[in-house]
């Protein structure tokens, strides 16, 4: 999806920001990437603005209870 927006562009902080393209999940270490870009291009002349915080849980299967979830789909 590309192109000109009309709608839910309107910049609150600043003169220049970031919009995404398409609807995903975006991770803290792609996040501080996008800070340090800007950074390097601001320099020292201006601020910069992170209104974003990666606030997804994200839990990882323990081996038992992958294997009781498998007992219990086996039966």
């Amino acid at each position: 999806m590309k192109g000109i927006s009309s709608r839910g562009n309107h910049i609150c902080f600043g003169r220049y920001a970031l919009q995404a393209l398409e609807p995903a999940w975006i991770t803290s270490r792609q996040i501080e990437a996008g800070r340090r870009a800007m950074s390097r291009n601001v320099r020292r002349g201006g601020q910069i603005w992170v209104r974003i915080f990666p606030d997804k849980p994200v839990t990882e299967l323990v081996i038992d209870d992958m294997l009781i979830l498998a007992t219990l789909l086996l039966l």
